[in-house]
Formats: structure tokens, sequence, C-alpha cells
């Protein structure tokens, strides 16, 4: 969960909108910070992801481990860009479900990549 609350609620609002965008019933692609920062990692896992979707009654079609894509500061201790990518079903009601946990359209990081889990 993101511990900066207005950018969850400027997220929380792109995702609400997902289900009105995508109106073709293609699943849609959706973030969220997973916490890990430099020197240490840590983070939250794509597993716990996964488990915080699932657990607030949210299908998840797939999940990756993911980079933002954006440039960092080497500093320990700064967050290093992580990111858990999930698929979720394209449904209005799950996008404001996913949204009030944090979540939000993946279109929103244009530069962000899939990469390997550590």
């Amino acid at each position: 969960m993101l511990p900066n609350k207005p950018l969850q609620s400027i997220l929380a609002n792109g995702l609400r909108s997902l289900g009105q965008l995508n109106g073709n019933g293609v699943p849609c692609m959706a973030k969220n910070a997973s916490g890990s920062v430099q020197c240490t990692g840590a983070g939250v896992s794509v597993q716990e992801i996964e488990r915080q979707l699932t657990g607030a009654g949210i299908e998840v079609l797939s999940s990756a481990c993911g980079s933002d894509g954006s440039m960092h500061p080497s500093v320990c201790g700064a967050p290093d860009g992580r990111i858990g990518i999930v698929q979720v079903p394209e449904s209005q009601a799950q996008a404001q479900a996913a949204a009030k946990l944090g979540f939000a359209p993946l279109s929103e990081l244009p530069d962000a990549t899939k990469i390997a889990c550590q």
C-alpha cells in the first residue's frame, strides 16, 4: 500500500476510469509500488500483492514484477522503482476495488517494464 495519501488518491481516480476506457472486454493491467528500497530491497512480493487483491474479492489473471522505468537517485533507503504488475478482469467494480488498495492503470507509467522478480 502506498504511504502517500494524495498520490494514492490520484492513482485511485485514474483506475476508476479504467473500466470506462477499456470497454472492449480486454483485461486491464494495474500496478502498485512494491515498497522496495535501495540497499535493503524488502518491499511487498508479487505473491503478497496477489493475496491483497484476492482477499478483496478481485480476480488476478496474471502477475509479474516490474520497474517503473524512472531514474532514481542512488541513495540507500530511497525507492528503487520496483512495482508489482497484475492483470485483472475489466469491470468497474473490480477497478474501483483495486483502486481502494492503491492500484492504478499501468498506462500511467509509459516506461514501465516487466523484470525478473528478486
